[in-house]
């Protein structure tokens, strides 16, 4: 009786570990923004806070606190010879990284650069697409950060001290109905004069 041998492959299930990170990245493995979400206040006074989602964590060295400078890549194209001539890197502004894990980071909105910081955007905010640039992280707020956090304070404060306009009750309004003007009256023929003619001279 012929032996049939059997051979058995074994194999190792795939760790999380070993599985490459779902999120996006730019094609030099920088990490971009891939989602961006939004907080909605209940109250008129409360804040709206943008979550914006980056496809690095911890394993990049990513930190909570970080202030991460965000770019653009805006390709330009030369209509003359009909090539892109160069691919533009503009800074757009900086996030602060409120929660990291791996292969994922969490930041919002620290500061924004003007429009006469930068060339003009189509979209001059944030957006997903945006490019993280890790080598710029920092644990130290940017100047415009505080100063942004101090304009929107004193604009608060000024908000809150103004005094409150005065109530003036103001009548309702009532139509009038338009006042009919006579037509202006023919002016008067002249009055005529009779006067004696007297007889010829022979």
């Amino acid at each position: 009786m012929a032996m049939l041998a059997v051979q058995v492959l074994i194999s190792r299930p795939a760790k999380a570990d070993d599985s490459e990170p779902t999120s996006s990245r730019g094609g030099d493995g920088t990490p971009v923004i891939f989602d961006v979400r939004r907080s909605l206040p209940m109250e008129p006074d409360e804040p709206v806070y943008h979550d914006f989602y980056i496809s690095a964590g911890v394993e990049a060295g990513i930190k909570k606190g970080q202030f991460l400078p965000v770019a653009r890549q805006m390709p330009v194209h030369d209509p003359i010879q009909n090539k892109q001539q160069a691919l533009l890197t503009i800074a757009v502004g900086k996030l602060q990284v409120i929660h990291v894990e791996r292969n994922m980071a969490v930041a919002r909105l620290v500061s924004e650069l003007s429009d006469d910081e930068r060339p003009t955007l189509e979209y001059e905010a944030v957006m997903i697409g945006d490019r993280v640039d890790l080598r710029g992280a920092t644990m130290e707020a940017p100047k415009d950060a505080t100063t942004q956090k101090a304009r929107r304070k004193r604009k608060a404060a000024q908000l809150d001290d103004a005094p409150a306009a005065p109530y003036v009750p103001v009548a309702p309004h009532v139509p009038v109905a338009p006042a009919i003007v006579a037509p202006a009256a023919a002016p008067a023929a002249p009055e005529k004069v009779s006067m004696s003619v007297p007889p010829p001279k022979a």
